[in-house]
């Protein structure tokens, strides 16, 4: 146990606060013996000294004005005894503690010796001053923790800023997507800075090849993700098989399950990824789709219809390996506006009554708006989608991605 801290400070004036704390610092036994004798003993001894020495009929016309005085007395002595038996020292204490609530940790009163006496009071005053050199020194350690942290975080950001560029670089330009389409919007917005969800336009010799995908996790492990899925989405694209979704989602999926070591782990890494794979022809008169996990949405006749991808996920552990996905050729005679979506955006928690915003209203909201430019459309989607979410947290990475073809060719 340390010492507790004597008064170095140049000897002060015995005033008659500092009296008055001298006395309040004195064991309360004592104080109360000493009240006990000042108010009980020393007028009985008193009044036995004034009988002896004065005859009862001299004294008994002053016993009224005795009896004044005592009562007009005993009053202040009361006051001033419980000042100095309790009072003084409480307010002292009181005192200490709004300090410390403020922050102020230096004790207001002066501490007595390790070995001297110690009254309840005392021992309050020492512990409460030991408790504010305890709680500064916290104080001060917590300080320079979160300085660190700060620190630390500021680094980490950093990283991940640049890391969100890194991603960024691997979605399409707008020359790509302009090239590609009459209209377009792309509504990509990871939960974090980085996140799990990308998507892909690239030419082939044959047309466009579209993607949008969703890994799993958010953050940077989905980020990390998402370079595994555009590395083997360039490795089929190289293997010319761009024209044939299906194919290309059975090809990744073995490569995934490979590139993971699915087979050789003892704890496999159980990571994939949902997606919606679509080839466009040239003449822009047909399209091949194929999902995993994921639909895809056209508009006809101003009404929004879906057709669904397979259940099986790429990656998926609950699905072989070998595992063949389903191609729906689309004539586009009639079709022109494609939209393919995430589940972060369907998922999302809001509302009065905290429910999914869910597929049905984001196909009636696009079947609204079909009409409209797909800047507008993007902008009606964005505003109705943030009215429904509402103060709830986003729960996932978000990617919408609509497109307008251009007119059949014949060329």
């Amino acid at each position: 146990m340390q010492q507790s801290p004597r008064n170095t400070e140049t000897p002060k004036k015995m005033t008659i606060r500092r009296i008055l704390d001298r006395i309040a610092d004195v064991d309360t036994s004592y104080k109360v013996l000493a009240c006990f004798f000042i108010l009980s003993i020393l007028p009985a001894c008193l009044n036995l000294y004034v009988l002896d020495r004065f005859p009862i009929h001299k004294i008994m016309p002053f016993a009224g004005l005795y009896l004044v005085l005592m009562i007009v007395i005993q009053f202040p002595a009361c006051n001033l005894i419980s000042h100095l038996l309790v009072l003084r020292n409480l307010s002292k204490v009181n005192a200490y503690c709004r300090q410390v609530k403020k922050g102020m940790y230096h004790a207001s009163f002066d501490l007595p010796p390790k070995n001297g006496d110690e009254n309840d009071f005392l021992r309050a005053k020492c512990n409460l001053y030991w408790m504010g050199q305890i709680i500064a020194s916290r104080e001060q350690k917590l300080i320079t923790a979160h300085d660190a942290l700060r620190i630390s975080q500021a680094k980490v950001m950093e990283s991940i800023e640049y890391a969100s560029r890194i991603q960024q670089t691997l979605l399409p330009s707008e020359s790509v997507l302009k090239a590609a389409f009459r209209d377009h919007f792309v509504w990509w917005e990871p939960r974090d800075v980085v996140g799990g969800d990308t998507y892909c336009v690239a030419e082939d010799r044959n047309g466009y090849f579209v993607a949008a995908i969703d890994c799993t996790g958010h953050g940077v492990p989905g980020a990390f993700m998402t370079l595994i899925v555009h590395a083997l989405l360039e490795q089929c694209l190289r293997s010319e098989i761009s024209d044939d979704p299906a194919l290309v989602l059975s090809q990744m999926n073995r490569r995934l399950n490979a590139f993971l070591h699915r087979g050789d782990a003892a704890d496999p890494v159980d990571d994939g990824f949902d997606a919606a794979v679509c080839h466009i022809g040239r003449r822009y008169d047909r399209m091949v789709f194929a999902g995993a996990g994921l639909p895809l949405y056209y508009e006809s006749d101003g009404e929004i219809l879906e057709i669904k991808g397979d259940r099986a996920g790429v990656g998926d552990s609950r699905f072989p390996e070998n595992t063949r996905y389903t191609n729906h050729i689309i004539d586009l005679a009639d079709i022109s506006k494609i939209y393919l979506s995430t589940d972060g955006v369907i998922d999302q928690i809001g509302g009065p009554n905290r429910l999914p915003f869910g597929k049905k209203r984001f196909k009636r909201i696009l079947g609204r708006v079909h009409a409209l430019s797909f800047a507008e459309q993007k902008k009606a989607l964005l505003t109705a989608w943030r009215g429904y979410a509402g103060d709830e947290n986003k729960r996932d990475d978000l990617t919408v991605f609509g497109f307008f073809l251009p007119p059949f060719s014949g060329e």
